[in-house]
């Protein structure tokens, strides 16, 4: 199975000028908790709900005043839609991360492949990577030497 058998599709984006206030509505209407943030057509970060909460607990401004382009993660990880499920779940072990946005042929974003989606999608033979992935998503973040 690849990224594509299992990817969301329909994916919410927002654009790195759009405010917190607004980026969290979305997340809240799409029942999401991150989205691409695109800037002329182009993957140029993501954002998720803890980004929003934490920035918004170390500042002393409302929502609608930081941008996204404030908090985003700029250096994000990718995969392709023909990339295997073994390879997608090696990429977030990685990254440590739960969602990878996955890029078209010619880098355009074409969804979001997500932990749960490969979990509720993927074949049997994924569910000892899934686990393997959940163990190095909790593990403490070692500094780098």
């Amino acid at each position: 199975m690849t990224a594509k058998d299992v990817m969301t599709h329909a994916v919410e984006s927002c654009h790195p000028e759009m405010n917190l206030a607004a980026a969290a509505a979305l997340m809240w209407n799409y029942d999401c908790g991150a989205l691409p943030v695109l800037e002329d057509g182009r993957l140029v970060g993501m954002i998720t709900d803890r980004d929003i909460c934490i920035a918004l607990g170390t500042r002393d401004l409302p929502a609608h005043e930081v941008t996204v382009r404030n908090v985003e993660t700029t250096e994000v990880t990718t995969c392709t839609l023909d990339d295997s499920l073994h390879h997608v779940l090696e990429l977030m072990r990685r990254a440590r991360v739960r969602r990878l946005p996955v890029v078209d042929s010619e880098g355009g974003l074409a969804g979001i492949v997500t932990l749960s989606d490969v979990a509720v999608r993927g074949d049997k033979g994924s569910r000892g990577e899934i686990v393997a992935t959940i163990q190095a998503l909790r593990s403490p973040q070692r500094a780098a030497a």
